[in-house]
Order: C-alpha cells, then structure tokens, then sequence
C-alpha cells in the first residue's frame, strides 16, 4: 500500500484548521500531508496505521502525526454493512509544525514544542490527564470562531 500526498485545504502555518468528522465511516485514504495532524476519536473503532505501526483505535483515542507522516484509520466492517446503525464522530485539528514554536517568544516553552513535535514524527499516543485536557480544549475549539491562546496551553 502506497502513501497518497495530499493537501490540506485552507491550512496556513499560523492557524489551526479544525474538522468535525460525523459520517456512517471514516473514507480517507492511507496518506500524508505537510502539516501535523491531531485525532480525537470521539465514536468509532477498528485499525489504525501510523508510520509503521499497526494498532486498534477505539473511544476516547487521542493521536498526535507529524508532518510527512503516513496515516490511516479503517473502520471495523460493521460500520460499512448496509443497516449499521454505527456513526464515526471525532474532531481532526491540522497545523504547521511550526505552528506552536510562533507562539511565544520564551524559549522555555517553545523549547518544549519543538521536541513536541519532533517526537510526533512517528506519531504520538496521549493518554491521562493529558489526554483529558487536550480533548476538553478540542471539544471548546470546535464551538469557538477563531484561536485564543489560553487553549494552546493548560
């Protein structure tokens, strides 16, 4: 299986781009982009692909990809059979990996961001009270116009 590049329409390197995912199941293709991409599975399960790791996803998942990452996320058959009644939902949040180092000057915390981001080059599994936070700030950004920073950080 070969890695699609594709373009994240709208993403620029100073903003986030979120996307709400409410369908009957998830259609991408296994691909890769330029920008870092952070999934918060909602409702859904079956396999993901990050890199070269091969996991399942359920609930609750929280991943964070690097950019240049290939990814993929395939639902369980059942989601696909005709009267399924199975929805995925999950919230997808796209931005440049220099996204989170342009947004302080201090290098105490932009130092902290790029290994961030250095390590999500093979893909990152937040679980915790991490995890709770970021879906708790996804779950705000997606109902608000526009970025406050007071979300980029607890």
């Amino acid at each position: 299986m070969k890695a699609q590049l594709i373009n994240i329409v709208n993403a620029t390197k100073s903003s986030v781009q979120i996307k709400v995912v409410d369908q009957k199941y998830l259609t991408a293709p296994f691909h890769f982009h330029d920008m870092c991409e952070l999934v918060f599975i909602q409702k859904s399960f079956g396999k993901r692909i990050v890199g070269d790791h091969v996991g399942n996803f359920k609930d609750g998942d929280l991943v964070l990809m690097g950019p240049d990452l290939p990814h993929i996320w395939l639902n369980d058959n059942t989601f696909r059979h005709p009267r399924s009644k199975k929805k995925v939902q999950a919230i997808v949040a796209y931005f440049s990996p220099t996204f989170l180092t342009h947004l302080s000057y201090d290098k105490s915390i932009t130092s902290h961001a790029e290994d961030l981001i250095f390590r999500s080059h093979r893909g990152l599994y937040f679980y915790g009270r991490t995890r709770e936070i970021i879906k708790d700030k996804m779950d705000t950004m997606v109902s608000e116009k526009g970025l406050k920073k007071d979300h980029c950080f607890p």
